[in-house]
C-alpha cells in the first residue's frame, strides 16, 4: 500500500489502474500472481483445503441440499493435532500472534 501510495498519489498525484495495482502485488510479491487474481476476476472457488493445509488447518464442506429453498452449505475448519511447527508458525500470523 506505501509503494501504491507513493508511486501513484504523491510522484504521479493520481490513483491507479487495476492492472497497476497488480503489477505492485506481483512486484512485492517477486512471483506472478494469476493464480490469486483468478479468484479475484473470476468466480472460481478457491482450493481452500489447499490453503488452509498450509497453516495446518483442514476443512470439512458440506453442500447444500439440493432441496434447499436458499443456497446454503456448512463447513468446519479444524486444526490439525499433527501440525509441523512451520504451519503452526504460518497459523500463528495468519491469527496475528
Amino acid at each position: 500500500m506505501r509503494t501504491l501510495y507513493r508511486r501513484f498519489y504523491q510522484d504521479a498525484g493520481r490513483g491507479f489502474t487495476d492492472n497497476e495495482f497488480r503489477q505492485v502485488c506481483e512486484e512485492t510479491a517477486g512471483v506472478p500472481l494469476n493464480e490469486i487474481f483468478d479468484y479475484v476476476y473470476t468466480v472460481k472457488q478457491p482450493d481452500y483445503a489447499r490453503y488452509l493445509a498450509y497453516a495446518g488447518l483442514s476443512i470439512d464442506q458440506q453442500p447444500a441440499p439440493a432441496n434447499a429453498g436458499k443456497p446454503t452449505a456448512s463447513f468446519r475448519i479444524t486444526i490439525n493435532i499433527n501440525s509441523t511447527p512451520l504451519q503452526k508458525s504460518i497459523l500463528q500470523s495468519w491469527l496475528g500472534n
